[in-house]
C-alpha cells in the first residue's frame, strides 16, 4: 500500500472576471504528481482534495474532493469579495493514502464586477497582468534547536518541520567548537543540499565557527523528511543546530535575496558583546547567530528601535536570533554572551519577495460606446 503521495505542485492560478455579484471566483491549476515520497513511479492515482478559507493562514474550513486523476483546474466560486484567501492541495491514490499539503497559495480575490449601463457596442474586456505587490518577510512556525557532541557521537541531527507559506526560505545557523581546524561542508534537509550564506571563525588552539545556511521554496517542498544533517570535518566536540523558517522571502538567492553579511570574532572574553553590522532592507529581516566557546545564554539587541527575538539557543553555548525590519538602514547586531572565552558571529540580511502577478481590468471600445463603470477592488 502506499504510504504517502508528495504534494501536488501549484504551478499558477487564473484570476476570472465573474459576473456574479457581491462574490468571486477563482480557477486554481496545478500539476499532477508522478512519484512517491519513496521515488517509485505513481501509478495509482485517483484525485485530488483542495483545501481552502478566507480567515487567516493555514486554516482551511473548506474543502473540494475531486475524484477525477486527469482534471488539472478548478473554479471554486462564492468566494467573498476584496479578500485574502489561502489554498492548499492534496493528491490521494486508489487505496485513499492521501499526500501532505501543497505548499499554500494566497490571493485576493476581486471585488464588485463592473456593472454597465447604457448602449455599448462592442465592448472589450481583459486582464492586464502586473509585476505584483511586494511581500514582507514574516516567522514561518516556531524556530528549533539541538546540540551535542558530534566527536564522540551520536550523529548530530535536528528534525524541523517547515509551514506552510508563500516564497518560503528555511534558515540553519551551526555553531561548533572543535580543538583543531574545522569546517562545516555541507547541511541537507530531507535530502536536499542547502546554499551556504555566511561563515564566521575565531581561529586559536581551540576554533569557534558559525555559519548560515538557507534553502528555498521549491527545494522544501522536494524534501524527502524533514531532518537537518550537518556534514562536518573533522567532527566537532561540541555542535549546534538551530532552524526558523520564514516566509514572503525573494525567491531569486545570492545577493539579491542576501544584500549583506558581516562577521565578527574574538579569542578572548572580550570585546563581548560582538558587533556585526548590516544594512538592513525595508519589509526583510536580519538573522545572527553565534558560539561563545562557554555554556552561555545569550542577549541579543539591534539598533532598530527593538530587540531582536531569540529564536533558539543552547546550554552548551550557541544561539541564533533574528528582527524584522519595517525600513532600510544601518543594523547594528550586538550579541553578548554570559560566558564567553572566544566567539565566532555571523549575521545575514533576507530581503522580501516580490510578490506574484496582480492583474487589473483594462477597458477598451471598438467605435460607439456609452458606458458607465464601477470597479470596486
Amino acid at each position: 500500500m502506499l504510504q504517502s503521495i508528495k504534494s501536488v505542485l501549484w504551478t499558477s492560478v487564473l484570476l476570472l472576471f465573474s459576473l456574479a455579484a457581491h462574490s468571486a471566483s477563482e480557477t486554481l491549476q496545478w500539476t499532477a504528481p508522478t512519484h512517491n515520497e519513496d521515488g517509485s513511479v505513481l501509478t495509482d492515482l485517483d484525485g485530488y482534495n483542495i483545501y481552502y478559507g478566507c480567515q487567516q493562514s493555514g486554516d482551511y474550513p473548506n474543502s473540494v474532493h475531486i475524484e477525477d486523476e486527469s482534471l488539472l483546474e478548478y473554479e471554486i466560486t462564492g468566494l467573498p469579495a476584496d479578500t485574502e484567501c489561502y489554498y492548499v492541495a492534496t493528491a490521494f491514490n486508489v487505496a485513499g493514502d492521501e499526500s501532505q499539503y501543497s505548499g499554500e497559495l494566497t490571493k485576493t480575490t476581486v471585488g464588485e464586477p463592473l456593472a454597465l449601463s447604457g448602449p455599448v457596442e462592442n465592448l472589450i474586456v481583459t486582464w492586464q497582468e502586473s509585476s505584483g505587490v511586494p511581500m514582507a518577510v514574516a516567522r514561518l512556525g516556531s524556530a528549533a534547536s539541538a546540540q551535542g557532541t558530534p566527536q564522540a557521537g551520536p550523529a548530530l541531527t535536528l528534525a524541523h518541520t517547515v509551514s506552510a507559506g508563500t516564497d518560503r526560505v528555511l534558515i540553519v545557523a551551526l555553531t561548533s567548537e572543535e580543538n583543531s581546524n574545522h569546517t562545516h561542508d555541507s547541511v541537507d534537509y530531507g535530502g536536499q543540499a542547502m546554499t551556504k550564506v555566511v561563515d564566521a571563525l575565531a581561529d586559536s588552539t581551540f576554533e569557534q565557527r558559525t555559519s548560515i545556511w538557507a534553502l528555498f521554496d521549491a527545494d522544501i517542498d522536494s524534501a524527502t523528511d524533514n531532518v537537518i544533517t550537518p556534514s562536518w570535518s573533522p567532527s566537532p566536540d561540541l555542535g549546534h543546530i538551530h532552524a526558523q523558517a520564514y516566509s514572503g522571502v525573494d525567491q531569486t538567492g545570492g545577493d539579491t535575496t542576501f544584500p549583506d553579511t558581516a562577521t565578527a570574532n574574538t579569542l578572548s572574553g572580550t570585546p563581548n558583546p560582538l558587533v556585526t553590522d548590516v544594512t538592513g532592507v525595508a519589509d526583510g529581516a536580519v538573522v545572527a547567530a553565534r558560539g561563545s566557546g562557554n555554556p552561555s545564554t545569550f542577549t541579543w539587541l539591534a539598533d532598530v528601535d527593538n530587540e531582536l527575538t531569540e529564536e533558539s539557543d543552547s546550554s552548551m553555548g550557541g544561539s541564533m536570533a533574528d528582527v524584522l525590519t519595517t525600513g532600510a538602514g544601518n543594523v547594528d547586531v550586538e550579541g553578548t554572551a554570559s560566558s564567553q572565552n572566544r566567539g565566532a558571529q555571523a549575521a545575514i540580511v533576507i530581503a522580501p519577495s516580490a510578490g506574484g502577478a496582480s492583474a487589473s481590468l483594462v477597458i477598451s471600445k471598438i467605435h460607439r460606446l456609452q458606458l458607465k463603470a464601477e470597479l470596486n477592488r
